[in-house]
């Protein structure tokens, strides 16, 4: 098996892109190994392949037209913030409005104090105590004395 640096030079003498040196090297190389020129056969055979296949040549204005699809396709999404005109500021500042008046809004209800009918009952619950004595507690319960 050939190392990664090894192909790397037969590519490249294959396209003549190597110092002397180097191709003198590739050369003694190939002179000594059969594996060596099997690689260079089929890599030239499989670049004679690739020059062989038709190549597309873009127009000039590829790119121009590439980015003018781009836009359209972007324009057709549908975007709430752009149609409404919000930006992200807006619609955060917004929430934390709602969700602050929701706690302000519940602490207020939940933290009304002392009803009246709570200090009724509390009243009577003493006259009963002070008229009766504690076997008036026993609706409640067993008391221990």
């Amino acid at each position: 098996m050939l190392e990664d640096k090894l192909k790397e030079k037969i590519h490249r003498y294959i396209l003549n892109d190597l110092t002397p040196g180097e191709e003198q090297e590739v050369l003694q190389l190939l002179q000594e190994s059969e594996e060596i020129q099997n690689y260079i056969k089929l890599s030239r055979l499989t670049w004679d392949a690739l020059d062989d296949i038709p190549s597309i040549e873009p127009e000039s204005n590829y790119m121009g037209k590439f980015w003018e699809k781009v836009e359209e396709e972007n324009s057709k999404k549908f975007n709430i913030f752009e149609y409404l005109n919000l930006n992200w500021a807006f619609v955060g500042s917004f929430a934390v409005f709602c969700l602050v008046s929701v706690f302000i809004i519940n602490i207020y209800i939940s933290n009304r104090g002392y009803d009246l009918s709570d200090e009724e009952l509390i009243t009577q619950l003493e006259d009963s105590i002070a008229v009766n004595s504690s076997s008036s507690l026993d609706v409640f319960g067993p008391w221990e004395e």
